[in-house]
């Protein structure tokens, strides 16, 4: 059985159950707006299906569709498509297209974190970078001195530097896998939904 994404509201105004909705579309199909006007909220079925027919009789040219409050409902602009007169087939797109949805979010997120452990890697190799030049110049002005006070302090300098060149290379493995992670997981995504062609939705 596969998982439903369709998400529920818990949370309603009190005998707020049942919606009657209306949709108007572009049918030359120039605009993506979609206009929605709202005919009536109601506490059970029998009274918003009513109302729907008495308004259907009023408006003949504008479909009333009844729905349930708190649920995500299918909309198909063509009145005559399969998802139109069959909720079961509906709800079964609309899941696909939910799942969609989170999957692109989920997408979305690890694409964010491989860029921010990328970043965090480049700023570890620059530090590192800078740090070893460091101890290259230290290492070198110890061997141009003689003086026993300029060599120990020469010395727990480098001593500190190189034990931050360490763990600055600790960080660096540690981003590396992280970033490696997230592609494995993006690559991975890629592959499922090319499997099972989930349609493409706008984040």
């Amino acid at each position: 059985m596969s998982k439903d994404y369709l998400t529920e509201d818990t949370m309603l105004p009190q005998d707020q159950n049942f919606v009657c909705i209306s949709f108007v579309v572009d049918q030359t199909k120039k605009s993506t707006l979609t206009g929605t006007k709202i005919r009536g909220v109601f506490k059970d079925l029998d009274s918003a299906s009513q109302h729907a027919k008495k308004i259907q009789q009023i408006d003949p040219v504008h479909n009333v569709f009844v729905g349930e409050m708190g649920k995500w409902l299918a909309f198909d602009p063509d009145t005559t498509s399969k998802a139109a007169g069959n909720a079961e087939y509906a709800n079964d797109q609309l899941n696909e297209i939910m799942k969609g949805h989170e999957d692109n979010q989920e997408k979305t997120k690890i694409f964010y974190d491989k860029r921010k452990y990328e970043s965090l890697k480049k700023n570890v190799e620059e530090a590192i970078v800078t740090s070893t030049k460091t101890v290259e110049d230290l290492e070198k002005q110890m061997t141009e001195t003689d003086n026993k006070t300029d060599i120990e302090n020469l010395s727990s300098k480098l001593e500190s530097i190189n034990k931050q060149i360490k763990e600055l290379s600790v960080k660096k493995k540690e981003y590396e896998k992280k970033e490696q992670s997230c592609t494995k997981q993006l690559e991975s995504h890629s592959i499922k939904q090319s499997l099972t062609n989930q349609p493409s939705v706008s984040i």
